[in-house]
């Protein structure tokens, strides 16, 4: 699978605020987890110790939760309510209404790292 455009760079800035750690849901493949490590850590340099593989990922605690899933949002932010949890703007979720949720929407790496940097003062 190919890296997106921007998130080398964009995991490099998230890696500048805090400790990263990727929490990913399983693929319907038998070798899922294995192959996500590796991928992670041929592109990124993330090591296992800071992946996560469960498909309930509302059971693993952080200050930031950032998804491409609204379900996966709404479910870990119910579970955190004083975290910050950002929906990674997609053309599958585009149309999904935050209002009122409390939950942030974000289209650039850019405005990641402002929503970070803004609910940590």
């Amino acid at each position: 699978i190919p890296v997106c455009h921007g998130a080398l760079n964009g995991f490099k800035k998230l890696a500048d605020l805090g400790d990263v750690v990727i929490v990913t849901s399983p693929m319907p493949t038998p070798f899922w987890a294995y192959e996500r490590t590796i991928w992670l850590e041929q592109h990124f340099g993330i090591t296992k110790d800071h992946i996560v593989h469960t498909a309930e990922k509302k059971y693993v605690l952080g200050d930031v939760f950032i998804d491409d899933s609204d379900e996966n949002c709404f479910k870990w932010h119910k579970a955190h309510p004083n975290a910050l949890t950002i929906l990674w703007n997609t053309t599958y979720n585009v149309n999904v209404n935050l209002s009122g949720t409390g939950i942030k929407r974000a289209k650039s790496w850019d405005e990641i790292v402002e929503l970070i940097e803004k609910h940590s003062q």
